[in-house]
């Protein structure tokens, strides 16, 4: 099976260069994409910094279950570390928190989103 990113993606610019239309379209993108998906949906949207690098590391994330005030969690990782670790340990908090509080029957996983 071969990955490409939604064709959205390249009009969305990076955080680094972004500019306020490009903004406004991700946040009207991320809505219909929310809107679109079935009610039981529980979408994830994390991140990870690096304050050097490498250096001090943290990670964060917000979920939206269905019918829940967000969750939001937010982790130091490590004194020494790179932005990928952040990254990574940022999907496994979501991760943890989801097979923590889930049924596992209820469990399911959506990889065409990136």
């Amino acid at each position: 099976m071969s990955r490409t990113k939604p064709e959205y993606c390249s009009r969305l610019g990076s955080s680094q260069n972004r500019t306020h239309e490009q903004e406004n379209l991700g946040k009207e993108t991320i809505m219909d994409i929310m809107m679109e998906a079935p009610q039981e949906c529980t979408f994830a949207f994390t991140d990870g910094s690096c304050f050097t690098y490498p250096g001090r590391t943290s990670a964060g994330a917000v979920l939206n279950p269905p019918g829940c005030d967000a969750i939001r969690l937010k982790r130091a990782v490590t004194k020494h570390g790179t932005i990928l670790l952040a990254e990574l340990v940022a999907v496994l908090m979501v991760l943890e928190e989801i097979l923590q509080h889930s049924p596992p029957n209820t469990r399911q996983h959506n990889s065409n989103l990136q």
